[in-house]
Formats: C-alpha cells, structure tokens, sequence
C-alpha cells in the first residue's frame, strides 16, 4: 500500500510539472575545398539524423530540478547529451549541482568504435548580502576520443565576487585555478589560473557597455615547460543610444602572450580585433553597418608573419516572439602581410564570410532551425585559395 501511494504521488508530480517532448530530423553538411601541389581537393560530408529530446523540471520546496536528454540516431553517429542541474535554496546560500554527459559511436565506417565521450561534474555555492553576491566552485570532467593522445582528465576551483554599484551597474571580480592532464604529448598537460575583473553599466534608456581585464597564466608540466605562456587580454564593448533607436557600438578586444622560451611555433604576439559603426535596432527589425580592424604582430625572426586586416561587417535581423528569429552577418576585407622575410610562406588573401541563423515557428509547437556558414579566400597565389561550408538545419515538434 505504501508503494503504491509513492507512486501515484509521483505520477501527480510528473502531471503537475513540466515535462516535454521533442522529436524531428536534422542534417549537417560541411564542404571544404583547397588545392595540394596543384591538385584541386574536395572533402565533403554529411549527415541525416533522428532526434529524440526529453525534459523534466519540476519545483519542490526549497528549489528545483532541470533535467534534459537529447538523442540522436544518424546515417553515421549515435548520439547523447544528458544535463542535469539542481538547485537547492537555503536560509542564507544556494547550492547549484550540474552534471553533463555527452557522446558519439560510429554506426559506419568503424562501427562500435566512439567518437568522443565527455563528463563534468560542477558544485557551486553562492551567497547574497546587500550590494554583495559571492559564489565558489568546484568542477571536474574529462574528455576520451577516438585518438586516445587527445584523452584528459581536469579538475577546478573557482570563486568570484559582485557588487552592485547600483540597481543596474555592477563590477565582477573572477578567480579560477583548473588542472588539465593529457594522456598522450600532443597536447600538453597544465596548471591554469585565471583572475579577472569586469565592469558592466546602463544608462539612460537603452545604453550599455562591458570592460573587462583577464590574466590568463598556464604552467606546463616538465619536460616542456618552455611552452608555459600568459596572456593578457583587455575587452571593451559599448552601445550608446543615440535617440530612437539608433546606436553607436564599439568592440574592442586586445591580447598579449608572452611564451617562458620562445621559438618557431611558440612565440610572443600581440593581437587587436576593433569594430566600430551604426546600429538600428526598434526590438523587432535590427541593422548595423562597422568597419572593422584586425591587427597581428610578432617577432618575426621566429618566422612569425605579421599582418592586418582591413574590413566592412553588415548584420541584419529579425525578431517577432513565437513567430521568427533570424539573423544574417556578412563580413568582406583583404589580408595584408608585412615585414615579410626570405622564411614567409603566406600570400596576401581577400577574404568574404557570411553567417546565417534562424529559426521559424511552422506552427504552434513546430519550429524550423537553420544555421549556415561560407567563408572563401582569395589568394594572390592562386593555388592557396581555400572554401569552407558548413550547414545544418532540422525540423523538431514539441509536445
């Protein structure tokens, strides 16, 4: 009597809460082509597969539960992506449990063989006070492949703390230390830490902006510790409302790296990425139109090739709620190389890419996805003009 009165309390639970189901059909194809010692080559593969997706997020007393599962059945592949978080509310902290599966067999070709499988386990415990919000974590995970060198396994501590200038601006203060062991040498094994601080403000009606400063210091194990590296990274980005609903934005990100002992394939750069234009953007239809700059420089006796690039980014997008999401970016410009050296290989290249991705509600509980990339280079020498295509779409009903 006992069981059954558990069980229909759990049935009642699993009416009362939200469960759903997704199925539908996908393909991905990518295309890829280049030239080899004059010789035109192809690669091009695709796949077709069946998708099953379930999940459950009921809320108890105290927090809640989400939990998904997305099959996939292919011409190929069999694939699974298992997440699962809870979240567990008390007096004064919270404590959010994540854990993530997922992987891949072949079903031709080498059938039984995997592709990949990957595992991570997350805890984190978070507290409010006043103006202050604080959280430390802890994670662990690892990856296994089908070249086994690829393998690892890593572990993590992390902690960050916010604080509310006001109601919407707020400074973030990050620090992590990770540890990553490979069990092959083609990648190499390394102890990470990761501090970093953050300012994110608003104002007037619609007006943001984020500056962020990271240190990024990797120590690799013996016996190739020449290859530790650190990297310094500054991001800005920013829009200002202009009236109506015009923008000025800027994104800026600049990198330093600086190698313990450098040589031809370890060396110190400096790297700029820089956007900057007009955006219209009224919630439902969104424009922009920015020149961009991409600067690269590094010694070059250690055969680096420097350059930069020059080029016109034009976004366009759509949005209606339940109805349709799309979004287009193009992006053309030219590649120039300089301070070239007897050792330089690379030749300068016109480069276009576009970005398409976009969903459409057939119907109430049907939707269409669709994600598309081109992205051709044009070479001085012809022989180094290089294609790639990747797209993807399926087809899901949720019910």
């Amino acid at each position: 009597m006992r069981y059954a009165l558990i069980f229909i309390l759990f049935v009642s639970l699993l009416e009362a809460q939200q469960f759903k189901t997704t199925v539908g059909l996908e393909t991905i194809h990518i295309f890829q082509q280049y030239r080899v010692i004059d010789i035109d080559t192809n690669m091009y593969t695709s796949e077709a597969r069946a998708i099953v997706g379930l999940s459950f997020s009921p809320v108890f007393s105290g927090g809640n539960l989400s939990l998904s599962n997305n099959f996939g059945c292919g011409t190929k592949t069999i694939k699974d992506d298992l997440y699962a978080t809870i979240n567990r509310n008390f007096k004064n902290f919270m404590i959010t449990t994540k854990l993530n599966f997922s992987g891949a067999i072949y079903t031709v070709d080498k059938p039984g063989y995997y592709d990949y499988a990957i595992g991570n386990l997350a805890l984190n415990l978070s507290r409010n006070y006043k103006k202050l919000s604080a959280m430390i974590s802890a994670h662990t995970g690892g990856k296994t492949n089908e070249i086994t060198d690829y393998d690892y396994y890593e572990w993590g501590l992390g902690s960050s703390l916010n604080y509310n200038l006001n109601l919407t601006n707020r400074i973030r203060f990050y620090l992590s230390f990770d540890r990553r062991d490979y069990r092959g040498n083609f990648y190499k094994s390394y102890m990470r830490m990761y501090p970093g601080l953050s300012l994110e403000l608003l104002w007037g009606e619609r007006s943001q902006a984020n500056f962020g400063v990271w240190y990024d210091a990797r120590a690799v194990d013996k016996p190739y510790e020449a290859e530790s590296n650190n990297t310094f990274t500054i991001q800005h980005d920013l829009s200002a409302h202009l009236g109506k609903d015009f923008f000025f934005i800027i994104n800026v990100n600049l990198d330093f790296r600086t190698y313990k002992v450098q040589d031809f394939v370890h060396y110190n750069y400096r790297e700029l990425s820089l956007l900057s234009g007009i955006k219209y953007d009224n919630f439902t239809l969104s424009l922009s139109f920015a020149p961009s700059l991409n600067y690269f420089n590094a010694d070059t006796v250690y055969f680096a090739e420097p350059y930069y690039e020059f080029g016109f980014q034009a976004a366009f997008g759509i949005m209606k709620l339940k109805k349709v999401w799309f979004d287009i970016t193009n992006e053309i410009g030219k590649r120039t190389y300089f301070n070239k050296t007897e050792f330089s290989f690379s030749t300068p290249y016109t480069y276009y890419n576009i970005t398409l991705n976009g969903k459409l509600w057939i119907a109430k509980n049907i939707t269409f996805n669709l994600f598309g990339n081109y992205s051709p280079e044009w070479h001085t020498n012809a022989s180094e003009n290089l294609v790639l295509t990747y797209i993807s779409g399926n087809i899901k009903y949720e019910f």
